[in-house]
């Protein structure tokens, strides 16, 4: 059940985005992505209904976590990538750190 809510709520954030440049973006957000990910490059930023989220690549991985406008933790995906090429994607409620 949680999954699937937490489905239908990356689904219904991705119907309204804006694309945004890190100066965009809050402090407060910024800084509890940059405390759980410091070392991560190449993030993309958008905004979507008061969501803010970022895309990004870690471990060989695509990642997307998306914050509220206080820096608080809404869903983080990860992209895992099979033998078969085939993508799975776990969607998690907390940061995994």
């Amino acid at each position: 059940m949680k999954t699937i809510f937490a489905t239908l709520i990356t689904i219904f954030l991705f119907s309204c985005s804006e694309s945004l440049k890190s100066t965009d973006i809050p402090e407060d957000v910024l800084s509890s992505f940059n405390s759980n990910f410091p070392d991560v490059k190449s993030v993309e930023w958008e905004l979507e209904n008061k969501t803010y989220q970022v895309e990004f690549m870690q471990d060989d991985k695509e990642m997307s976590a998306y914050l509220n406008e206080s820096g608080e933790w809404v869903i983080e995906e990860i992209d895992h990538k099979s033998d078969e090429e085939d993508v799975e994607t776990i969607i998690l409620t907390q940061p995994l750190r």
